[in-house]
């Protein structure tokens, strides 16, 4: 399933949800892990001392116990830059990160790292959420789907994931929100009727990848709908029934360059009770 995993670790609090998070997946999919510190040169990037280090030989030692293949390696550098780099030059299926221990990351600011490598890693990135984890990290799937590229990219993904690892995801909810916004202004133009009609022709639509998704070997595939603000309906909907990772395609826009993760993308991976994997669409090699 997973070739290489790139895992990013600080030796922070912080840390613990990344081992809880990748302890709840099955190492018979993953082919190695690259636990990966950063000593950050912007702040001199002292070697690390022996607690440190001490400290990271019992993380790998950890995984270790637990049937992974781990590698570590320390690096000097800007750590959202090295962890990028480290996944493009490694060619990882997959960066591993958690999600930060400022108080200020639940409320609008997230931490510089973790941002950054969403916003620009070439493959997909989990960020962790838990100390508790205990069951399967792909047992029970909450998958957003808006009918957009990159969430068609993320279905695609989901299924190759899959195919290449029968069995390994047995539950998932293709979950679809009416932005209530877009329903008002419908219904300035159209009557409830016509809406309705929409949302049927969606749901047919929603239905044509759930068998596309049992085809592909996943058991339980099912459709929830929700109508509000996406962000706010994708929490709601994982406080109330308590998936064990959530996938979204990142799909942000500008003028920029830069690449973007993309609003709901950025706040689920803030504030949801469980793991957030995030799936961009296809980005050239940086410039290293």
């Amino acid at each position: 399933m997973f070739k290489h995993i790139l895992v990013a670790t600080d030796l922070r609090p912080r840390s613990e949800e990344i081992l809880c998070g990748l302890g709840s997946m099955d190492p018979g999919l993953v082919g190695r892990i690259t636990l990966l510190h950063v000593l950050d040169e912007r702040s001199n990037g002292h070697p690390l001392d022996e607690q440190k280090q001490e400290q990271l030989a019992m993380q790998k030692a950890r995984l270790e116990s637990r049937g992974f293949s781990v590698d570590v390696a320390v690096k000097k550098g800007v750590p959202f830059d090295l962890i990028v780099h480290e996944a493009q030059v490694g060619e990882a299926s997959l960066v591993v990160i958690g999600r930060g221990d400022s108080p200020r990351w639940k409320s609008r600011i997230m931490g510089e790292t973790v941002l950054r490598v969403l916003e620009l890693s070439p493959c997909p990135v989990l960020v962790c959420h838990g100390e508790g984890a205990q069951n399967p990290l792909f047992g029970d799937v909450v998958l957003g789907i808006d009918f957009s590229n990159e969430s068609h990219h993320a279905l695609q993904t989901l299924k190759k994931l899959a195919k290449g690892a029968p069995g390994a995801i047995r539950k998932v909810t293709l979950l679809h929100v009416h932005e209530q916004r877009n329903i008002d202004l419908l219904l300035k133009l159209v009557n409830r009727e016509q809406i309705d009609q929409i949302i049927a022709l969606e749901r047919e639509r929603l239905e044509e990848f759930v068998e596309s998704l049992k085809a592909a070997g996943i058991p339980d595939v099912s459709v929830r709908m929700r109508t509000g603000k996406p962000v706010d309906e994708i929490l709601a909907d994982v406080e109330e029934n308590g998936p064990t990772l959530a996938v979204l395609g990142a799909q942000g826009q500008g003028r920029s360059e830069m690449y973007r993760i993309g609003t709901t993308a950025f706040r689920v991976a803030q504030m949801a009770t469980c793991g957030v994997l995030v799936i961009p669409l296809s980005r050239p090699a940086l410039p290293f």
